[in-house]
């Protein structure tokens, strides 16, 4: 399988990192799987991606530290609070609005698998939303999303519409990543896409269930 090997100038990356984490007792950015909070894990596999990245987040001096240690990494915040991920979107296409494309992602999701996002980035030409689809399911906090999306996404915060699947339902040219695809990169494909919401979630993290990828 072809795929970019080298970190693409043209495509930035968002975390989304807004949370209040109330569904679990622990910061889910912050958990440790090894020697590594999550928040690490990602910034250290999406920094051999994308040139400029930005972290949107309302506790900012908590991740100073992380960010120090990469020169394309900026925190932002959110530019309309309380609207959820969708807001968070928003504030990171404006901040990245010279990257015609960004990658979303959670900061609870520690599992990623690099391989199978760079072909993801392979993909974008002529869409405006990359987004895989496993078990049925569309992923939209592990997609692609191009500026031309914020009207889009402006529209919907304006009337209060944070459900992230209705971009979709707005955006003329979306590719899905089908499952075959994402099981060229991915022996167990739910790992890739695993995220934190919950201490029963954790239990698993902590159980070794699932594996950490370079």
């Amino acid at each position: 399988m072809n795929f970019i090997n080298s970190i693409n100038s043209t495509i930035g990356a968002i975390i989304l990192a807004g949370g209040n984490s109330s569904r679990i007792s622990t910061p889910k950015a912050f958990i440790q799987i090894g020697d590594k909070s999550i928040i690490e894990l990602i910034v250290a596999k999406l920094t051999n991606v994308f040139q400029k990245i930005v972290i949107v987040t309302n506790s900012r001096p908590e991740y100073r530290n992380v960010c120090s240690q990469y020169k394309q990494i900026e925190l932002i915040s959110d530019v309309i609070i309380g609207k959820g991920p969708l807001g968070g979107i928003y504030s990171g296409l404006l901040k990245n609005y010279d990257m015609e494309y960004n990658f979303v992602i959670g900061c609870d999701m520690p599992f990623l698998n690099v391989n199978l996002i760079r072909y993801m980035v392979n993909n974008v030409n002529g869409y405006d939303v990359v987004i895989p689809k496993i078990n049925g399911f569309i992923e939209p906090l592990h997609a692609i999303y191009s500026t031309s999306c914020l009207p889009v996404i402006k529209a919907q915060l304006d009337c209060n519409n944070l459900a992230l699947r209705s971009i979709l339902k707005n955006t003329a040219r979306v590719k899905f990543i089908e499952q075959a695809e994402i099981e060229e990169f991915c022996r167990n494909p739910e790992e890739s896409f695993f995220n934190i919401n919950n201490d029963k979630d954790l239990e698993i993290v902590k159980s070794g269930k699932y594996k950490v990828l370079n």
